[in-house]
């Protein structure tokens, strides 16, 4: 909580990394993420784990210098991921980590079409239940993108649907 706080903000301004482990984002946090992120002009890794209740912080990653994002073992409702889809879009990230998250059908879909409009190459979305329909759209629009990289460990995907050219795969 003292990260968030509105005093510790202005005397970090050349942190390069964030990690939040086990905390709850609400509105008030999520002002306070707004501004810290937006101030920190070195951070470049930020790694998420924790209840989000609020997240309209996300919308503004593409304002940053962020390279790595993770959010990792969290329940990502479509509120979070039309955030998340806005703030990655014309972003600087390189990296997004969504492992351990359940996507909804529509959910995976917005965050699937966003991908053609980033810079990321590497993408992780271990144990996200990703099935082979879910798949066979995501490698379409990958196609698209300038991902390289995709991690799709313990998903339930078929394997026969897997013959990918472009992508270092690991699943």
């Amino acid at each position: 909580d003292v990260l968030l706080q509105e005093n510790f903000i202005s005397c970090c301004d050349h942190v390069e990394d964030i990690e939040i482990y086990g905390s709850v984002i609400s509105a008030t946090h999520d002002v306070n993420l707004k501004k810290l992120l937006l101030s920190l002009k070195y951070l470049k890794r930020f790694d998420l784990n924790c209840t989000i209740t609020s997240s309209s912080f996300l919308s503004i990653i593409h304002h940053t210098n962020l390279q790595e994002l993770y959010i990792t073992h969290l329940n990502l409702n479509e509120n979070i991921i039309d955030f998340l889809t806005e703030g990655i879009r014309y972003s600087k990230l390189k990296t997004l980590d969504l492992s351990y998250n359940d996507f909804n059908d529509s959910s995976f879909k917005l965050l699937c079409d966003s991908l053609t409009a980033t810079n990321i190459e590497f993408l992780f979305l271990c144990c996200c239940h990703v099935t082979t329909e879910r798949f066979s759209h995501l490698i379409n629009i990958l196609d698209k993108s300038k991902s390289t990289h995709l991690d799709l460990f313990l998903n339930k995907i078929k394997n026969e649907a897997i013959t990918i050219k472009k992508f270092n795969s690991y699943s």
